[in-house]
């Protein structure tokens, strides 16, 4: 038997399996009884579209790459904004750099944004971790008083946490 009667055989089978597997019986009739045709029509037709649509399901599911410290850095020091200074804070925090992320937080903590409650929650969370516990619970303090005496459910647990 040839060589190519026997990789169309191959090609055959595999692709008799995926339809059948994938619940296309009427492909797997046409694969069988047109060798060539049927296996091309039914690769271009339908195993091809799902190849794609699942590698781009793939890429959709994969995260993307967050810049990098080194490249927050750079941003921030070509504009130096409370954006900026939030992007690097938070990938400083990230990264278990809590102090550099408290430094950032404070810096930002000032004029309009004296009172953001994004901020000094981003403090909250950053002096907690850096074990810091007392100003972890000034920040909470400041925060309910600035929020007319209420915590969100996040903050309320991190104040359990912190009487513990």
């Amino acid at each position: 038997m040839p060589v190519m009667g026997v990789v169309e055989i191959l090609i055959q089978i595999y692709l008799g399996v995926h339809a059948g597997k994938s619940g296309r019986y009427g492909w797997i009739f046409i694969i069988l009884f047109f060798p060539v045709i049927g296996s091309l029509i039914y690769f271009f037709v339908e195993y091809l579209p799902e190849i794609q649509m699942k590698r781009n399901i793939i890429k959709a599911k994969k995260p993307k790459k967050l810049p990098g410290i080194n490249e927050l850095k750079r941003q921030l020091e070509l504009t130096d904004n409370v954006n900026n200074r939030l992007a690097l804070a938070r990938a400083y925090f990230q990264t278990g750099q809590f102090e550099a992320s408290i430094e950032l937080l404070k810096e930002s903590l000032k004029g309009v944004y004296a009172r953001d409650l994004h901020i000094i929650e981003g403090l909250c969370y950053s002096y907690f971790h850096n074990n810091d516990h007392a100003n972890a619970m000034t920040f909470i303090h400041k925060y309910r008083t600035i929020n007319n005496g209420t915590l969100p459910e996040n903050l309320q647990n991190l104040q359990e946490k912190l009487r513990e």
